[in-house]
């Protein structure tokens, strides 16, 4: 038979979506995101997708990969960037980490 709608677990699940919702609201109603250090990592994803392109952003940007720690944004939001954009793709990141952060479940006692 099918799944039950009545599933003991549906009310927190709906519950967390909805502090899901209100937790990254302000995020998306906002312009800039209020987190302080935003925008100087937005300009970083601009030069990232834009350097190759622009005279003037290659006159003083060159971009040297390495594996540093914290890398994920430099690696997911340029790709993102050419399909929507770039404020959005930056959107798009911070709610994926967000979900990533509220998704894992708490430490166990052993």
């Amino acid at each position: 038979m099918g799944a039950s709608l009545h599933h003991p677990a549906r009310p927190y699940l709906l519950a967390y979506a909805a502090l899901l919702v209100v937790a990254l609201a302000p995020m998306w109603l906002a312009t800039i995101p209020p987190l302080g250090d935003y925008p100087n990592h937005l300009a970083r994803m601009h030069i990232l997708v834009n350097a190759q392109d622009s005279e003037l952003l290659s006159r003083f940007y060159q971009v040297h990969w390495a594996v540093i720690p914290n890398l994920a944004m430099d690696l997911l939001v340029p790709p993102l960037a050419h399909v929507m954009p770039l404020a959005v793709a930056g959107k798009v990141f911070i709610a994926g980490q967000r979900l990533r952060r509220k998704s894992r479940a708490p430490a166990r006692a052993a």
